[in-house]
């Protein structure tokens, strides 16, 4: 949770995204202006923010970007 730490104003909720290897390879935030997410919206989406990159683990088992080459980097 990010609460005016970075930009004054701004709240942000995040988790890292893993893959088959537990290593982080991304992150997934929701941020918005104070007045959009108070405290008791950042304490509802934290299990949310949690459980979606979970959604990404199937597709990082098989995909990984070294394995798509000089593609992969345009």
């Amino acid at each position: 949770m990010d609460v005016d730490d970075n930009e004054l104003g701004i709240h942000c909720v995040a988790a890292p995204v893993r893959d088959a290897a537990r290593a982080i390879v991304g992150a997934i935030s929701v941020s918005a202006t104070t007045p959009y997410m108070p405290p008791e919206c950042m304490r509802g989406l934290i299990p949310v923010v949690r459980r979606t990159p979970r959604a990404f683990r199937p597709l990082s088992a098989t995909a990984r970007p070294e394995a798509a080459g000089p593609a992969w980097r345009r």
